[in-house]
């Protein structure tokens, strides 16, 4: 990863790396007093020390962006995250995913076109779920869209479907 690409993540893993890696990281977030902040999104979660983090929910929701309730496919489960970054003018190309996507703006901002539906305008610092219909995604600006892209799939199962040409 190029951490001058991503400063705020570079520093988000650098910090847990401090905290003691995936073993503090997996026990924080499995704990009760994690599932607590969940439900308040400006609880501090104390972890010791005199600078607590502080949890903030991005989005908790029941359905992809276009309002079709979650369905986690079958199979042996697998979480993908990839690092996307479209340039100035670029644009993803028409697709759909057949899995539940999560995306998080961490610079830049980006439009979505459903197919049929009115175009959605997501900037830095927000979260969405993907549609599970067909769309396009573009950069209309003028910096490079960077975003988060956190797939909860299943081995075998791809994380995009191109559209097929007419």
């Amino acid at each position: 990863m190029d951490a001058a690409k991503f400063p705020s993540l570079s520093r988000s893993i650098s910090q847990l790396s401090r905290l003691g890696g995936a073993a503090l990281c997996a026990g924080w977030l499995l704990s009760a007093s994690f599932s607590d902040v969940l439900a308040d999104e400006t609880a501090s979660i104390p972890l010791g020390g005199n600078r607590a983090p502080i949890a903030k929910l991005l989005l908790k929701t029941t359905t992809t962006g276009d309002g079709i309730p979650l369905v986690y496919p079958t199979g042996e489960a697998m979480v993908t995250a990839r690092l996307v970054e479209i340039p100035p003018g670029g644009e993803t190309g028409w697709h759909r995913h057949p899995i539940p996507l999560f995306a998080y703006i961490l610079e830049g901002e980006m439009t979505i076109i459903p197919d049929g539906a009115p175009p959605k305008h997501f900037k830095a610092g927000e979260a969405f779920m993907e549609t599970a219909g067909w769309h396009n995604g573009r950069n209309e600006g003028d910096v490079p869209v960077r975003l988060l892209s956190v797939y909860s799939g299943a081995v075998d199962i791809p994380l995009a479907i191109k559209k097929p040409a007419p």
